[in-house]
C-alpha cells in the first residue's frame, strides 16, 4: 500500500470512529466525507450528539485516532485532526488563564484532573470501537469506495445502534 493509500485508509477509518462513536452515544450523523486536498486526505463529520456534556463530547473526539491506529496501525503520522486526546491536552496546556475552551467542551483546569477526564474519554472512546468495530469497518470501506456518505447511508452501513432503535 502506497503513502497515500495509507493515508486515504487512515482518514476513512479515522471519520468512521468518530461516526460509530457518536452513534453509539445516540447521536445523530447527518453526512461524512473524505477529500484530497492539496498535500493530503482529510475527513469531516457532521454529527449532532445527544448529550450535551463534556465527556460525551470528549469520547467523540478521541474515538477518531483510536480507530484510525487500530485500522491503518502506525498511521498517526499520516493524518490528525486537533481533537485526539493528546493534542487536547497540548492545546490546554498552551491555554492561557481561564478554563481551557476545546471545541464544544471545557476541559479542567487543573492539569491532573483533566489528564484524568481525557483518559476517561479515551478509554470510552476505545470501548465502543473495540466493541462496534465491524460497524467501523463497513463505515471506512464505505468511505474509501464512496467518499461521501449520507445520514440513509450510514444508517444502512451500521444498523441500530443501541436497544429501542428502529
Amino acid at each position: 500500500m502506497s503513502s497515500e493509500e495509507r493515508q486515504k485508509a487512515g482518514v476513512a477509518y479515522h471519520e468512521a470512529g468518530h461516526v460509530v462513536v457518536a452513534l453509539d452515544l445516540d447521536g445523530i450523523v447527518s453526512q461524512v466525507r473524505i477529500t484530497r486536498g492539496r498535500e493530503e486526505w482529510k475527513g469531516e463529520t457532521h454529527a449532532e450528539l445527544a448529550k450535551g456534556d463534556d465527556a460525551t463530547h470528549a469520547a467523540y473526539y478521541a474515538a477518531g485516532a483510536i480507530a484510525q491506529e487500530k485500522g491503518v496501525p502506525d498511521s498517526a503520522g499520516l493524518y490528525t485532526d486537533q481533537m485526539d486526546v493528546n493534542n487536547l491536552n497540548r492545546l490546554a496546556d498552551k491555554q492561557i488563564g481561564g478554563v481551557p475552551l476545546i471545541g464544544p467542551f471545557a476541559l479542567p483546569e487543573d492539569k491532573k484532573k483533566r489528564q484524568a477526564f481525557l483518559s476517561k474519554a479515551d478509554q470510552t472512546a476505545a470501548a465502543i470501537v473495540e466493541h462496534r468495530w465491524a460497524q467501523v469497518e463497513a463505515v471506512s470501506k464505505a468511505l474509501l469506495k464512496s467518499p461521501h456518505l449520507v445520514q440513509d447511508d450510514i444508517t444502512r452501513l451500521v444498523g441500530p445502534m443501541n436497544e429501542g432503535q428502529s
